[in-house]
């Protein structure tokens, strides 16, 4: 067996650990377009053509019906077939860089990304769509994850009251509520919120309501020295 070397062909196509430009995929357009033309140059008759389509038509009523794709990716004690989407498989790999990212962790891939594009944030419309085409990657996949992801409060001094969601698991800026904005931007972090290692109430009454007041009041504060996760 020889040993292939990209881009090599597999199939009748290309294939590449990069992505492959559209010009790589001419040559199946090609191939269709080649056989479109063979018909259009045979030249037959109506009567021939009406013949050739009754046979098409006649061999795929005898045929197997094909399944959605939804069936072959079911379980199979729900009567799929019990094949894996790639879709779905492909968004749960990238998950798992995504968490370190958003953890800011010490790995070394982390901290080489950081200070390119900046502390990874879901909420953030233009994060990682600048970069690579894995980063573009991880960056559509951290989009899934929003739902879930909310911050544990630490010493509160790298979590943003409006951007980062600490209070839910949305950020305070999309709540359909009415804040106090001018006062609230007098405090940036969560940090300023917290006098005396309790919350400044002082500071919450002024920037929320009595429900927001409420809730941050009954979230936990952990040492200083912890870092927001």
């Amino acid at each position: 067996m020889k040993e292939g070397k990209y881009h090599m062909k597999y199939l009748g196509t290309y294939m590449s650990p990069r992505k492959l430009d559209k010009d790589h995929q001419n040559i199946l357009v090609q191939k269709v377009k080649k056989k479109i033309d063979n018909w259009a140059s045979g030249q037959l008759s109506q009567a021939g053509k009406c013949t050739l389509l009754g046979s098409m038509t006649d061999k795929e009523r005898k045929s197997s019906r094909l399944i959605s794709w939804r069936c072959v990716t079911d379980k199979r004690s729900a009567r799929g077939l019990g094949i894996r989407d790639l879709h779905i498989l492909k968004k749960a790999i990238l998950a798992k860089r995504i968490l370190p990212l958003l953890n800011n962790d010490s790995n070394y891939w982390v901290q080489l990304i950081n200070p390119k594009y900046g502390l990874a944030n879901p909420w953030k419309k233009k994060f990682g769509y600048e970069g690579s085409w894995s980063m573009k990657c991880i960056a559509n996949s951290m989009k899934t994850l929003r739902g879930g992801l909310q911050k544990t409060i630490g010493s509160g001094m790298y979590t943003s009251i409006w951007d980062d969601p600490w209070l839910d698991q949305i950020p305070l800026s999309r709540w359909p509520t009415f804040l106090d904005v001018n006062e609230l931007m007098k405090y940036r972090l969560v940090l300023d919120l917290v006098m005396n290692e309790n919350w400044n109430m002082t500071a919450l009454n002024k920037c929320f309501g009595k429900y927001i007041c409420t809730r941050i009041e009954k979230l936990w504060l952990e040492n200083k020295e912890n870092l927001d996760s």
